[in-house]
């Protein structure tokens, strides 16, 4: 035996056929897992179709593109186009031949016997014209009354397990919304004692996360959705995106953003907005989620007086679950095993729906009756709702169209008295076409009326008289301008004074008539800054030529001859300009050659051509005498320099040649000079190294004397690094053999009385150099001492032959030692 099972979501149904006990999806054939109820209407082909594929286009909210039909079904007013005739919504099942593929795939041409489960989403009235509609199909209705989560338990209590009685708490994310409900099993019974929803929480927590972080973003920036439902809407559409989006998130670091990029809103399908997300806050935010989730389950089964020990499972439907930490959350509260806690993704559904065929389905015979009570109830209060509320927009109607025609009325009347008040305008300000105009207007409106109609006739006649004054006066007009312009000013005065007589109020006639009369007045004053002007340009006194052209600009700006002078004043001015630039530079040339007198004479045309600056060339004739006479001092000084500088170096005064020549290149930079100061700034260089050589040996020799034989082998052993001339590399060696007399003499015994004991003789050169403090080292008794290598390059080169020194190389000298002995 064959039948049919459907669970019917707000955007999905679910199918499956069981065939003797053996249940299995229903084949479509657009190959989907489930009949998604997103609907094209294709109006050129008098199609209707169906299939996950329009989900995006209708929530962009294109047009011919239609979801949540459930919500549509039952509103008159809920229409789709076929055959060019619009069509109830509820036929859009038939029309889309969802019920023709179910019947196809079952291989049933008679009556299909059929179980329904419908989502707690879908209103009473819905399912019951559903439900009429699968009748005419020939769908037989068994029952449709048992909740999918009531459905699941039962499947639960068969394969898992549930059998013990006491309560079981049910979370269905099967779609947006999170509904949970709590059942009491008693007596192999499952009733449902309270349930609930938390809307927009249905989805995988984590895609809900990261489309809320999305959303918020851009609507914090362009606060396009302003209520939670618009916003829930957007989240709706967003997760045809989220996936794409996980991935790209799955691979990026916790703090550093990710940028999503062509996100658009519904509102503005067509912008992109980029959105930078951190996967740190989009697990924060999906912790956070969960967490809620949990709290407010946890509270409503508080609130049911049911503790956490009459638990005895949680079943979980949806993929929304496969986050383990729904699990982890809800284990804290309540005491179970892995096998009380049952998880049932969108995959098992048919499964689910198909409990109808093992189930004692006579349960559900009182909630049948009810349901179709209520539902019929509903139908009802919302055909009345739509009648009253089709009766108020009929009323609204009739008072908006009674409104319009006394408003119509209103201002038609309203519009007579404007015409009227503005015809009367018009007559006052002697506009007499306007004044035709706007009584013929109040003609119009109201046809009748004796005042309308004589004012437009006198309106009329005055127009006439008016318009042969007015071709008078437009000769007359046109006159007085052809004077003005041609600077006839006498014959402009006349000709405007005959307009006025024909048109007393023409600004025009007026403005040409008093211009005229006022350059009339002004042409002599013209003249006289004329002149002036002239014999300031005579004089190369441009500036106060073109004050006085200012003068007469103020009296006639365009005049001709103003513009020609301007033109003369300013070509002058650019060969005075050029010339002055030119004989500047000649100035600076000679200055900088020292030709003084050249410079004079420079000047001095300066002087004749820049006229208006004869002052500043005056005053630098002064000031190239006084650097003239100044040049003849300098170089007297630079001669007794440059002997000065040749008789010092003959001197070999390193010193002084060095002040000469700084001083002597301060007044001229010459070559020559440089290198003489180079080369005794070598000198007296060479010079100071030599005396502090000098003075570093003498320092040695006072610390061997003083017997600070430590620092004076330091002070000697830098030198013996130097490069030194033959006659200070001798002292060095010397200074070597008085370091090794003063430390033996230091270390002979002496008697009593502070004489030195006779001491045996030992090899000079047992001394370790090397080390930072002098210590001979004492040679054993009967052993012959060892010889030790020297700093010094002269025992060095006796100890590398193996040859042995010559006592009197080293002995003391006899008699009492002195000062004189040190002085090499």
């Amino acid at each position: 035996m064959k039948s049919l099972a459907l669970y019917i979501d707000k955007w999905y149904i679910v199918g499956a056929v069981n065939t003797d006990g053996i249940t299995r999806l229903v084949n479509l054939p657009n190959r989907e897992d489930r009949i998604w109820l997103y609907f094209y209407e294709d109006v050129a082909n008098d199609e209707i179709s169906y299939g996950k594929g329009f989900q995006s286009k209708f929530r962009n909210n294109e047009p011919h593109y239609y979801g949540d039909v459930f919500s549509l079904i039952t509103q008159s007013s809920a229409q789709y186009t076929m055959f060019k005739r619009s069509q109830p919504m509820k036929g859009i099942f038939r029309s889309s031949k969802i019920f023709d593929d179910l019947r196809k795939d079952m291989d049933e041409d008679g009556d299909i016997t059929t179980y329904i489960s419908f989502s707690k989403d879908i209103s009473l009235a819905s399912r019951l014209l559903f439900i009429e509609e699968l009748k005419e199909e020939r769908f037989v209705v068994q029952e449709s009354v048992a909740r999918i989560c009531h459905l699941a338990l039962e499947y639960a209590a068969k394969k898992s397990n549930y059998t013990e009685d006491g309560y079981y708490l049910v979370l269905n994310a099967c779609n947006e919304n999170l509904h949970y409900a709590l059942y009491q099993k008693t007596d192999d019974l499952f009733n449902r004692e309270k349930e609930d929803v938390l809307e927009g929480l249905g989805t995988d927590v984590r895609s809900r996360a990261l489309i809320e972080n999305v959303v918020d973003y851009i609507n914090e920036r362009e606060y396009l959705l302003k209520t939670k439902e618009e916003r829930e809407s957007e989240y709706l559409r967003m997760n045809q995106f989220v996936d794409d989006w996980l991935v790209k998130l799955a691979s990026a670091r916790s703090y550093i953003p990710v940028e999503l990029t062509n996100v658009t809103l519904s509102r503005d399908p067509f912008k992109n907005y980029p959105v930078p997300v951190k996967k740190s806050k989009i697990d924060e935010r999906t912790d956070k989620i969960v967490k809620d989730i949990i709290n407010v389950i946890v509270r409503f089964v508080k609130d049911a007086g049911v503790s956490h020990e009459q638990i005895k499972g949680i079943l979980f439907l949806g993929n929304t679950f496969t986050n383990i930490q729904f699990k982890k959350e809800l284990r804290s509260y309540y005491n179970l095993d892995d096998c009380k806690m049952v998880s049932y993704k969108d995959s098992d559904l048919s499964s689910l729906v198909s409990a109808y065929t093992f189930i004692d389905c006579s349960q559900f015979s009182a909630a049948q009756n009810v349901m179709r009570g209520n539902a019929e109830a509903e139908l009802r209060r919302i055909k009345i709702a739509e009648e009253e509320a089709a009766a108020m927009k009929r009323a609204k109607e009739e008072a908006d169209a009674k409104a319009a025609i006394e408003k119509e009325a209103t201002e038609a009347e309203r519009k007579f008295k404007d015409a009227m008040d503005m015809g009367f305008d018009a007559e006052r300000e002697h506009d007499y076409d306007k004044m035709e105009e706007f009584f013929n207007i109040a003609l119009t409106l109201r046809p009748d009326d004796e005042e309308a109609k004589q004012k437009h006739e006198e309106a009329l006649r005055k127009k006439a008289e008016l318009s042969v004054q007015q071709n008078h006066y437009k000769d007359k007009i046109q006159q007085a301008k052809a004077a003005y312009d041609e600077n006839d000013y006498e014959t402009a005065k006349f000709k405007a004074e005959e307009a006025l007589s024909f048109m007393s109020d023409s600004k025009e006639a007026l403005r040409i008539k008093e211009d005229s009369i006022r350059r009339i007045k002004s042409q002599k004053e013209l003249e006289r800054y004329l002149n002036r002007a002239d014999l300031f340009i005579a004089q190369k006194a441009y500036s106060e030529a073109i004050q006085e052209l200012q003068k007469a600009k103020l009296l006639d700006v365009d005049y001709k001859d103003i513009i020609e002078r301007e033109t003369r004043i300013k070509k002058e001015q650019q060969a005075t300009n050029s010339r002055v630039e030119e004989l500047s530079n000649q100035l600076n040339s000679a200055l900088n050659e020292g030709r003084y007198d050249d410079a004079i004479t420079t000047c001095n045309e300066l002087i004749d051509v820049d006229f208006t600056n004869s002052r500043k060339w005056s005053a630098r004739i002064s000031d190239i005498n006084i650097t003239k006479e100044r040049a003849v001092e300098d170089r007297k000084r630079w001669e007794k320099l440059v002997r000065d500088i040749d008789s010092a170096q003959w001197e070999d005064d390193w010193s002084r040649i060095i002040t000469l020549c700084k001083e002597a290149l301060d007044i001229k930079n010459d070559p020559v000079i440089r290198t003489k100061l180079e080369k005794a700034e070598a000198k007296f260089k060479t010079e100071n190294e030599l005396k502090m050589l000098d003075q570093t040996i003498a320092e040695i020799k006072d610390l061997i004397l003083g017997s600070h034989f430590a620092d004076a082998e330091k002070k000697l052993a830098s030198l013996r690094r130097m490069n030194l001339d033959p006659s200070r590399e001798a002292k060095v060696r010397d200074l070597n053999s008085l370091i090794f007399t003063k430390v033996d003499e230091a270390e002979q015994p002496k008697d009593p009385q502070g004489n030195p004991h006779p001491k045996p003789k030992k090899d000079p050169f047992d001394w370790d150099f090397g080390t930072p403090r002098f210590k001979p080292k004492r040679a054993k008794p009967a052993t012959k001492p060892q010889k030790q290598k020297s700093n010094d390059e002269f025992f060095d080169s006796a100890i590398k032959a193996n040859k042995p020194l010559e006592k009197k190389s080293v002995s003391k000298p006899s008699g009492k030692i002195t000062n004189d002995d040190f002085n090499f």
